[in-house]
């Protein structure tokens, strides 16, 4: 999968995450049935170390 340019300068450069919230859904009727599920994350950046984050 080809990344957008002006993206590229994140690749490969550490950072941290904390879920503030996740969802997990079915955008359709289509979905469901065919059990694909979407997640929809609100991600923090986390400065420095905490525990629990992600690293991305």
């Amino acid at each position: 999968m080809a990344s957008r340019a002006d993206k590229n300068r994140f690749i490969d450069c550490p950072v941290r995450f904390q879920a503030n919230r996740l969802k997990n859904f079915f955008p359709s009727e289509w979905h469901r049935e065919h059990q694909i599920v979407y997640v929809k994350a609100d991600l923090l950046k986390v400065a420095g170390r905490m525990p629990g984050g992600v690293a991305v």
